[in-house]
């Protein structure tokens, strides 16, 4: 077999040392144009040319190819026309994660029309004013979120928060907001129970509470105020709340047997009226229940607690 020519001997050589045809941008073309998706992949591992990269982030048929070649993409421009146009969000979200022009990401939340997309603009701005607008305007209701969340000016939140009508955006800004009068009025008037709820634990005024504890229309809101409430309060309530659970719930609170006798007799759910049962000791009484109640669990639990 003869002997290789000097030239071949080159060849060999830049073919059998990768860091040389790593560099060869011609080879490196050449093999980004292989039908094997894995080895377009491998070339945007092992190149940082910006032009080879363009061509696979913007043209390549995989996904995953585009998805890597992005992530090494630095042209702004190119990446602002892959967010607007890619076919996959995954590789659109990508895109924008690479974006750091504020103007760009902007123009992204304001023409994206996945939001997604949108929300991952979103997470990269920090203009106020703009967050602001945002969390008030943006059609989603996710990047409206998003938006309230990078705020932290108190004022802007509460202006935010005012006549909004998507009750994730003022949840959002409930956690984050700390004037107790604030608090008070949306724990007193948001339409919605669960921003209420949120309200209510961050309100440290306990005459605001037990008032609320009270007097609130929801029952869900009063169910988590137990614990404002006076002796006398919780036994008052216990017999005259219209919610069977708010009945219910208090009666483990109830500790004067007139009471528990008078709820146990009376109350016009079977529930409440064995739960009041539960605690009764007096055979007399629980006599009385087994012979006259008209629900046979609330008779049969009474029975049980009788020595006969």
């Amino acid at each position: 077999m003869g002997s290789l020519t000097p030239e071949a001997k080159d060849n060999e050589k830049n073919i059998g040392e990768p860091g040389n045809w790593f560099n060869n941008k011609n080879i490196l073309e050449n093999i980004s144009n292989d039908s094997e998706w894995k080895v377009r992949l491998f070339v945007v591992e092992k190149t940082q040319d910006q032009d080879i990269l363009k061509v696979l982030a913007t043209g390549d048929n995989d996904r995953d190819v585009r998805i890597a070649a992005v992530k090494k993409l630095t042209d702004e421009k190119v990446l602002y026309d892959i967010a607007s146009k890619d076919s996959d969000w995954k590789v659109r979200l990508d895109a924008v994660k690479k974006i750091n022009n504020t103007a760009t990401l902007i123009n992204i939340v304001k023409n994206n029309s996945d939001w997604k997309v949108r929300r991952a603009a979103t997470k990269k701005i920090n203009d106020t004013d703009t967050l602001a607008d945002i969390a008030k305007n943006n059609s989603d209701s996710k990047v409206r979120c998003a938006a309230a969340k990078k705020i932290s000016d108190e004022k802007v939140l509460i202006n935010i928060l005012e006549d909004h009508d998507d009750f994730n955006v003022r949840m959002v800004i409930v956690k984050k907001i700390n004037d107790e009068g604030i608090l008070i009025d949306i724990a007193k008037n948001d339409t919605d129970t669960k921003v209420r709820l949120v309200a209510l634990e961050k309100i440290s005024d306990e005459t605001i509470l037990t008032d609320i504890a009270k007097n609130d229309l929801e029952w869900e809101v009063r169910l988590n105020l137990f614990n404002y409430l006076s002796k006398d309060d919780i036994h008052d309530i216990t017999k005259t709340d219209p919610n069977w659970e708010i009945r219910l719930n208090l009666i483990k609170f109830v500790t004067d047997d007139e009471i528990l006798t008078d709820i146990a007799k009376n109350d016009p759910d079977w529930a409440v009226r064995l739960a009041a049962v539960e605690k009764l000791t007096d055979e007399k009484i629980l006599t009385d229940i087994v012979k006259n109640d008209s629900n046979w669990k609330v008779r049969l639990t009474a029975s049980k607690r009788t020595k006969n």
